[in-house]
């Protein structure tokens, strides 16, 4: 805010939601972003929502979290999902993601646009993948599996997956 009163030119009302996990290391974010805004049509300074998705238990007062998040999304009309895997592995860990997938569901849901990014590298892999190997691509995306019984799954996770259960589809 007190960049905005400013008036700098890097700050300003969100052209994007980006959706990654929260393992992400952030100078894989950073290089993943500047890649993206590197290779885009789109000559307009893009403005980043990057939301850490701090959950709480709400009070009684006002929307809770999740209100927030789809109203974010939905608003901004544009996720980038920033991926961080090879595409050799077995799984994509991204979309193993509740969170990840839940912030995509709402994009979705309201009309907006979805884009990818990664590090330039592992887009040149990812790429070659799609070329090369698209049976191996089709069987990481067939083993996303958010209704497991992980070990990680928390309370926000429940919560996450029991609004996606409710809904149709």
């Amino acid at each position: 805010e007190q960049l905005q009163q400013e008036g700098s030119a890097h700050v300003g009302k969100p052209t994007i939601f980006v959706s990654r996990s929260t393992q992400l290391p952030t100078a894989v974010l950073v290089e993943a972003l500047q890649s993206h805004v590197e290779h885009r049509a789109d000559t307009a300074q893009p403005h980043f929502w990057v939301h850490e998705f701090c959950m709480r238990t709400p009070t009684g007062e006002g929307p809770g979290d999740l209100t927030w998040l789809r109203a974010t999304v939905g608003v901004i009309r544009h996720t980038l999902l920033v991926l961080d895997e090879s595409p050799g592995k077995s799984a994509i860990p991204t979309l193993d993601s509740v969170r990840c997938c839940y912030e995509l569901y709402h994009t979705a849901r309201s009309g907006g646009r979805l884009s990818l990014a990664m590090p330039p590298e592992q887009q040149a892999a990812f790429e070659a993948a799609l070329q090369d190997n698209f049976g191996g691509m089709q069987m990481a995306f067939s083993r996303v599996n958010l209704g497991g019984s992980s070990p990680r799954t928390d309370n926000t996770e429940q919560r996450l997956l029991t609004e996606l259960r409710a809904e149709p589809g």
